[in-house]
């Protein structure tokens, strides 16, 4: 094209600013000579109005013409075209900075109404999607006009200067925003130095970097922000929402994105350390699998590069992977099992639990699960170090009932281990507390001459007393203390302490039938079911009884269930009804003879089917004083004794 050939000059030329959009530079040429619209001066230069791709196309096969008409050099007008890839359709050079072109703002434009107000001309800035605010003023970007009635996109079609909006003409500079919060600046102004496109600016944030990353270019470094403050984002499972109210999270990705670029490498170091993963961080799976789309060349190559510069060296073969773990002091579960002497699937339920910490391992075949020796072992001492209800009646033949009066009192201390009660049902306490009570009670409790008929078994004390727990530990308690009136004393001692051979005074026996010394130290154990036995002792009835309960519908098994019965209904027994072998301890006669008895004093039954008495009509046939307790007279002794 020769100087003859080129188009006339426009009458007005207009300076080109530092950091300007093309489309901002060219609707001031169109607005500086009157054009009605931007389209006029397409028309003008030649170009097609179409994708703001083809028209970057045009402009770049037809500088010369653009200069012309312009009347600027074409180096100059060459930085304000956009250049896409092609081939790919992903990456674009924008103001020399090399990012994916769908960060770019091809809908519209967006500004900053301070920024506006400094000088009347579009920063390159604000066509950066992601950006989302102007780093000259801290103003969040507007990209609808706020004028009431309006309310319109804000677009590049229409006439008029820059700070106008081409619908209603509402002066954009006069329009209130948000700021940027003062405590996020810092971060992101390192983000905006990196993105200008003075040089001392970019040296300054560069600075701020590790040395690793220094040598990629300005696009790659604002992409990695991006991916980091996602993955972030995704961690805390804020990404999905956030996108809602900004389409890529504006500020917090932006935010965490540039802490973790500035504190690099330690802030990577310190995320695949809280993983908990061995070999493969999730953390590194989850920047990869964002990364897949997300990245361009250059970026993508720096974080394969970081990922194995930092995961740890392995190899996936098997017995590598057992080297690695024998190296590190790893257990496998099966190790653990072992250990611990319980179940694999007891040791999957601490993991659940989070009462053991667990290392995922992942190779390329299958997923492990590792465990540090020294968490095992501590929590094996933990679960050594105890004894069970169950172990302490079965070693001194008292009921599992009064151990859990003792725990529940404090007179034994309950195991406070949180793994213990996961896995396994029922109470445990410490062996070393259990031993120094042991020995506290064998010399509290005195020995019974055989013969002595001053004293009653504790069995059979416990039969006059119904429908309630059999007060174990308010006897205990005042026996440790030297309280209980006659002590607490054992029949042939030389069998072990139980409740088979234990013995207390005539005085207490009846002083705890009747109530008049507090045996309520009990505590609150609180159950949901019992066994058969359990009820019967309760009650204080035969085993007959509770079948005969059963099919009247008085009681009843824990649903889903053929042995346990439910305790509520045991309770509720025992406060309306008290049984034959009961009122038969009170008066000191045999169960056997009890009807003889209860037709000679006019005591019916509630119905003929029933086999047990209404406590309160028994109640009042009973001795209440202990001036008339003596079991029954010498002639009803002979008569039904």
């Amino acid at each position: 094209m020769t100087s003859s050939d080129l188009p006339q000059r426009l009458p007005i030329s207009v300076e080109i600013i530092p950091g300007e959009t093309l489309h901002g530079y060219l609707r001031r040429v169109a607005n500086a000579n009157h054009m009605p619209t931007m389209r006029s001066l397409f028309v003008l230069l030649g170009i097609s109005v179409e994708s703001e791709r083809t028209r970057a196309s045009q402009m770049l096969a037809d500088l010369p013409r653009m200069t012309a008409i312009l009347g600027q050099d074409a180096e100059t007008i060459r930085e304000l075209i956009p250049v896409f890839n092609v081939k790919s359709g992903q990456t674009a050079e924008f103001h020399r900075l090399k990012i994916r072109d769908l960060y770019i703002n091809h809908n519209g434009r967006r500004v900053s109404p301070s920024g506006l107000q400094v000088s009347s001309h579009h920063r390159f800035e604000w066509d950066l999607l992601p950006l989302g605010f102007c780093a000259e003023t801290w103003d969040l970007l507007i990209d609808r006009c706020p004028q009431d009635g309006c309310g319109n996109r804000l677009t590049w079609a229409g006439r008029g200067a820059i700070h106008l909006c081409g619908h209603c003409g509402y002066d954009l500079r006069s329009a209130s925003v948000a700021k940027v919060q003062p405590e996020h600046r810092q971060n992101l102004s390192f983000l905006a130095d990196i993105i200008c496109g003075e040089p001392l600016r970019q040296q300054r944030a560069l600075l701020r970097l590790h040395p690793q990353l220094r040598h990629l270019n300005r696009g790659s470094l604002f992409e990695l922000v991006l991916l980091f403050g996602r993955v972030e984002l995704t961690f805390s499972g804020k990404y999905e929402s956030l996108r809602g109210r900004h389409k890529l999270g504006y500020p917090e990705r932006l935010l965490l994105g540039s802490e973790i670029l500035i504190g690099y490498p330690q802030t990577i170091l310190d995320r695949i350390a809280a993983d908990n993963i061995w070999l493969m961080p999730k953390y590194f799976t989850v920047l990869r699998e964002m990364a897949l789309s997300n990245l361009t060349e250059e970026a993508a190559n720096f974080l394969s590069f970081m990922i194995q510069e930092m995961r740890p060296k392995s190899s996936n073969k098997i017995e590598d992977l057992a080297a690695t773990r024998q190296t590190e002091g790893m257990l496998t579960l099966r190790e653990v099992a072992r250990t611990l002497k319980i179940q694999n699937a007891d040791v999957r339920s601490l993991v659940n639990n989070k009462l053991l910490p667990a290392i995922n391992v992942r190779c390329r075949h299958r997923a492990y699960q590792w465990y540090r020796r020294g968490d095992v072992e501590k929590l094996s001492e933990e679960m050594e170090d105890r004894i069970c209800l169950a172990d302490m009646s079965a070693d001194t033949k008292l009921p599992i009932q009064a151990f859990e009066q003792l725990v529940d009192i404090g007179v034994l201390k309950r195991h406070p281990s949180v793994a213990l009660s996961s896995l396994y049902k029922g109470t445990y306490v410490y062996p070393w507390h259990w031993h120094v009570f042991q020995r506290k009670f064998n010399k509290s409790v005195g020995i019974t001459e055989e013969g002595d008929s001053e004293r009653i078994p504790l069995a059979e004390a416990f039969k006059s007393i119904g429908g309630r727990p059999k007060p174990w530990g308010g006897l205990i308690v005042k026996t440790l203390a030297g309280a209980l009136p006659g002590g607490l004393k054992m029949f042939l001692p030389e069998n072990g302490w139980s409740s088979e051979n234990l013995s207390i005074s005539k005085e207490c026996y009846h002083l705890l039938m009747y109530g008049q010394v507090d045996f309520n130290l009990m505590g609150t154990f609180s159950r949901a079911a019992c066994t058969r036995l359990e009820a019967e002792e309760y009650l204080n009835c035969f085993p007959r009884d509770i079948s005969t309960l059963l099919n009247l519908g008085l009681l009843r098994y824990v649903k889903h269930t053929s042995a346990a019965l439910d305790f509520e209904c045991v309770q509720s027994v025992g406060k309306v009804y008290i049984s034959a072998c009961e009122i038969a301890a009170r008066l000191g006669i045999k169960a056997m003879n009890l009807a003889k008895w209860a037709r000679v004093h006019g005591l019916e039954k509630p119905d003929e089917n029933s086999v047990m008495w209404r406590r309160q009509d028994v109640e009042i046939y009973l001795p209440t004083q202990q001036s008339t307790w003596s079991h029954s007279s010498q002639n009803e002794k002979a008569r039904y004794g």
